[in-house]
């Protein structure tokens, strides 16, 4: 079986759309950081081209197991 990986730049966790993700939902840059890169690869397995079409901001907290996650994705620009 092949391992799959994603690239994540090294600017990832200072960018001004991770402290604002964190400050939306009260929570630590670190978790928002592991969230999003949970997000990316949970997309990365189950879609073709990375577009995420009939999964809905509910779906998506639900896969991150925190709620308001996809409304504070779609606040920054992200979503």
């Amino acid at each position: 079986m092949a391992i799959g990986w994603i690239k994540i730049e090294s600017v990832t966790p200072e960018k001004i759309e991770v402290f604002r993700i964190a400050k939306i939902l009260g929570a630590d840059r670190d978790l928002v950081l592991g969230k999003l890169v949970k997000l990316w690869i949970w997309a990365d397995q189950h879609t073709t081209d990375g577009s995420l079409s009939g999964i809905d901001a509910g779906d998506i907290n639900l896969i991150l197991d925190f709620p308001g996650f996809a409304e504070a994705l779609r606040e920054v620009g992200w979503l």
